[in-house]
């Protein structure tokens, strides 16, 4: 399975300045209702992504890394290893 292979980093929080809300792991996993792979719009080079699930009711996002040599496809929800052209 493609989570066993990947690396949990701590979840962060990207400061935007100006009148957008910032970015968050929280708020990009808030309304999950079942385990699924979101962008991580902290890394714009497309190496990692954020792995959304829940555990006894509790919705938790983890930030994972693709393997070496991959990138992380949101049209495909996957690590890829063909590097998306908005990276």
């Amino acid at each position: 399975m493609l989570v066993n292979l990947l690396t949990a980093l701590p979840t962060s929080e990207l400061e935007v300045h100006g009148s957008e809300e910032a970015w968050s792991v929280e708020k990009a996993c808030a309304e999950i209702e079942s385990t699924r792979l979101v962008k991580n719009q902290d890394d714009l080079t497309c190496r990692s992504y954020v792995y959304c699930f829940t555990n006894n009711g509790q919705v938790h996002g983890l930030i994972k890394n693709c393997k070496v040599g991959q990138y992380f496809d949101d049209s495909f929800k996957m690590c890829v290893t063909i590097k998306p052209d908005v990276c």
